[in-house]
């Protein structure tokens, strides 16, 4: 609050004191020449009500744009954009042999997938999305944390992949 506005809700409570007073003692002399102080104060006091509303409303959309910015500024390794390219079919290139990969659990219900692994950047890619629904326990667990702890399960990954993983494979 600016010290302007801070000065004048100041005087607005003196005056509203005064009046208070006036009208106890049922001085009306008094009270009229009160409420012509208040008349005086009031353009001030909308003045300055439109300018900490104006305010309030600039905060807000600071708020709501830098939310915005935080959640489309997970950034993407190499490998993540990589893969990615590669899910909405604009590469084609396998995964080298070589490429680190990540365990996937078994599946507990009937019939599904057996354990297996899938390219360390598709597991980071799932991280990704995990850290998007889960933001706290994002922070406490990164990706190879997860991948100590057995990975992902595969119905996870394809709910953070937003597809079924391309380069899972049975162990």
């Amino acid at each position: 609050m600016s010290g302007t506005a801070k000065r004048v809700r100041v005087e607005r409570n003196k005056i509203i004191d005064r009046m208070w007073n006036c009208v106890l003692r049922g001085d009306i002399a008094a009270r009229n020449l009160v409420d012509a102080n208040i008349a005086s104060y009031l353009p001030g006091l909308l003045e300055e009500h439109a300018a900490l509303e104006r305010e309030r409303n600039e905060l807000k959309a600071e708020v709501a744009r830098r939310a915005e910015q935080d959640r489309v500024n997970i950034t993407l390794t190499e490998e993540q954009l990589r893969l990615r390219e590669r899910s909405l079919g604009l590469r084609d290139d396998p995964p080298t042999a070589t490429e680190r990969r990540a365990p996937v659990q078994r599946e507990q219900a009937r019939g599904g997938r057996a354990r297996g692994t899938i390219t360390w950047s598709e597991h980071e890619a799932a991280w990704v999305g995990y850290a998007r629904a889960f933001p706290g326990s994002a922070r406490d667990q990164d990706a190879a944390r997860i991948a100590e702890r057995g990975g992902f399960g595969y119905e996870e990954l394809a709910d953070y992949l937003g597809h079924e993983p391309d380069t899972w494979r049975p162990c």
